[in-house]
């Protein structure tokens, strides 16, 4: 079955207050919001993980996170009040809990993901900001052109590695971007070729979208680290994925 998401039916309207529809400003209108986090790290070391997972999820209405958190709050972890939830430090059954209700709902989610360490060059090894930035902007760019482009706002946790900047159409102009275009063969040339996002870095302990990002990008580091063979909590998640993005191509 086609799934029709709020936006879709709202989006080509700019003022709702406006319509010429009976009641449709009883509707309110909502620009979607993309909520990003990582899993794994970036490094190459011998200590560094075996993979790293850049994904986002994108809502339509941004108070539905803070809804689904409360949810599994209330119904597996009455006494954390409103200590952040990580995946990491939650168990298998709360784990199930916060995807399951991820995956219930109108959202997309994409993601990025260094399978094959081993293949990324020793320049950008030496780089991370670099690789990181184009790793963001591959999977916002999914996120993006699922929701037609139109305006959106942009979440990220905190990361270590990159995006300080907060246009990310900057990021397109820059000599990163363009050596990151020569590494792989000029093959990455991308539509459309600016983004109309709003890039911010929140908080997660007081940001439930990125909490839910955390168990998005954990699920999904877990499937590619079983090299695809446990689904166990991607599976709630996987008819919600528009975009896969995995890093780096083979070479022909």
């Amino acid at each position: 079955m086609k799934r029709t998401s709020s936006f879709s039916i709202l989006r080509s309207f700019s003022d709702p207050e406006n319509s010429l529809i009976p009641g449709f400003a009883a509707f309110r209108y909502h620009l979607p919001t993309i909520y990003v986090d990582e899993s794994g790290d970036l490094g190459f070391t011998a200590k560094s993980s075996r993979i790293f997972v850049l994904a986002g999820i994108a809502f339509d209405d941004a108070k539905r996170p803070p809804r689904i958190m409360k949810h599994v709050r209330q119904r597996h972890l009455p006494g954390v009040g409103t200590e952040e939830l990580k995946w990491t430090k939650s168990s298998p059954e709360v784990r199930e809990a916060v995807l399951s209700l991820a995956g219930k709902e109108d959202v997309d989610i994409a993601h990025a993901t260094i399978r094959w360490k081993d293949r990324v060059t020793p320049s950008l090894q030496d780089n991370l900001p670099r690789l990181y930035n184009y790793l963001a902007y591959q999977m916002i760019r999914w996120l993006a052109n699922r929701r037609r482009a139109f305006t959106c706002d942009v979440i990220l946790d905190k990361s270590i590695y990159g995006f300080q900047q907060l246009d990310i159409n900057s990021y397109i102009e820059s000599d990163g971007y363009r050596v990151m275009q020569r590494e792989w063969g000029g093959d990455l040339y991308l539509v459309p070729r600016k983004l109309n996002v709003r890039l911010s870095h929140q908080d997660s302990r007081a940001e439930a979208g990125l909490q839910i990002a955390d168990f998005v990008a954990g699920s999904i580091f877990h499937y590619w680290d079983s090299n695809g063979e446990d689904d166990h909590y991607y599976r709630h998640i996987r008819n919600r994925v528009c975009g896969e993005y995995l890093f780096p191509k083979p070479r022909v």
